[in-house]
C-alpha cells in the first residue's frame, strides 16, 4: 500500500536513517501519546500537528533523540491531512500498530459512553490511545 502523502513518507525514513519505504505510523486527525522504552531518533513529516517531548514543544521535519522514560506527544491536525512518524529502532512496529487501530475501531463501535484508556506495549515504546 503507498502512503498519501509519499514525499513525507520518505522524508520522514530518511530523516531517522530508516530506509525509504520502512514502516512508519500513519498519524491521522489525532497524534498518539507515546512513552518511550528505548533510545532511538523518531521524526514527524506531513500534516501540521503540535510535537512535543516531556512537553517542550519541538520542531518537526527534523530528526530528535528520545531516551527511555520520555513521553512523545503528537497533537491535533492544524494544516494538511496526515503526518507519518518514523521510529529508528527497527522496530517490528507495524503489526502492532495496526492492533492499535483495530481496538480503537472496536471501542468507537461501542456506543457506551465508558472512558477508557487502552495500552500497547512494544520492546521499545509504549503507545497509549
Amino acid at each position: 500500500m503507498r502512503p498519501l502523502d509519499h514525499f513525507a513518507f520518505t522524508v520522514a525514513n530518511l530523516l531517522v536513517n530508516n530506509p525509504e519505504n520502512a514502516a512508519v505510523m500513519e498519524i491521522t486527525v489525532m497524534g498518539p501519546y507515546l512513552e518511550i522504552q528505548k533510545e532511538m531518533d523518531i521524526a514527524l513529516a506531513g500534516a501540521q500537528m503540535k510535537l512535543a517531548v516531556n512537553n517542550k514543544p519541538m520542531e518537526p521535519w527534523r530528526s530528535i533523540r528520545v531516551k527511555p522514560g520520555d513521553t512523545v506527544t503528537i497533537g491535533q491536525v492544524t494544516s494538511g491531512c496526515r503526518a507519518y512518524l518514523p521510529l529508528a529502532a527497527q522496530l517490528m512496529f507495524l503489526k502492532s500498530w495496526a492492533a492499535a487501530q483495530l481496538m480503537l475501531a472496536e471501542k468507537l463501535a461501542d456506543s457506551r459512553d465508558v472512558p477508557c484508556r487502552r495500552e500497547m506495549k512494544s520492546k521499545s515504546l509504549t503507545l497509549l490511545y
